[in-house]
């Protein structure tokens, strides 16, 4: 599934989408990007890292001007006492109606990055 052209709502985004690229953290290892979207225009970020250490936040999104609005509402957790700060993320469709996303990081304006999000199934 892709980004359609125009859009008044979010039902197209219901599902897990995964970032094509890997957020690299303060440790310098990779780390996956999983976004769980849910019909009532909330969902889940999962953040995996190497060891396979999943670290969750809830979702709030939105549509804005044919964007996708998504707020990352509180740290991401971690199971061990590790966590990520909260971003503001923002999708628009790119090449091919995969969605180009950018980042925010709410603690700390000046990390900011740029994704693709593809849809990995139909939930």
């Amino acid at each position: 599934m892709v980004i359609p052209d125009i859009f008044d709502n979010l039902e197209f985004t219901v599902g897990r989408w995964k970032s094509t690229s890997p957020l690299v953290n303060h440790d310098d290892e990779s780390v996956t990007i999983f976004f769980d979207f849910f019909s009532d225009a909330t969902g889940i970020i999962t953040l995996v890292e190497p060891d396979n250490t999943a670290c969750k936040s809830d979702l709030v999104i939105g549509p804005l001007n044919n964007t996708i609005d998504i707020n990352q509402t509180s740290d991401a957790i971690c199971t061990d006492d590790k966590f990520y700060n909260p971003y503001r993320f923002s999708c628009k469709r790119g090449a091919d109606g995969y969605a180009i996303c950018y980042a925010e990081n709410k603690m700390h304006s000046v990390n900011k990055f740029e994704f693709t999000l593809v849809k990995v199934n139909n939930q």
